[in-house]
């Protein structure tokens, strides 16, 4: 799954969530170019654009590898929830 959104300025965020289900594994590559392979049984929770003044925060449940674009001025950020 590609997103190929522009980032605004002025947009509000609307996250999606991915849900993998256990046996499978996912990629999608992010509006900003930040690639992602989730692990099976994880979850991530992603704006569908990254708005320009802030920073690119996603929220991860799970395993996950992310290849992160370039962005000197936006970091990207990564909250975490544990697993029960």
């Amino acid at each position: 799954m590609v997103y190929d959104q522009k980032e605004d300025e002025n947009k509000k965020l609307v996250y999606n969530k991915l849900v993998v289900p256990y046996g499978e594994r996912f990629q999608i590559q992010l509006s900003d170019g930040t690639i992602v392979f989730l692990n099976a049984g994880s979850s991530l929770r992603y704006p569908v654009a990254f708005n320009k003044p802030s920073n690119r925060k996603v929220y991860l449940q799970g395993e996950a590898y992310f290849d992160v674009a370039k962005n000197k001025k936006n970091h990207f950020l990564l909250k975490q929830k544990k697993l029960m």
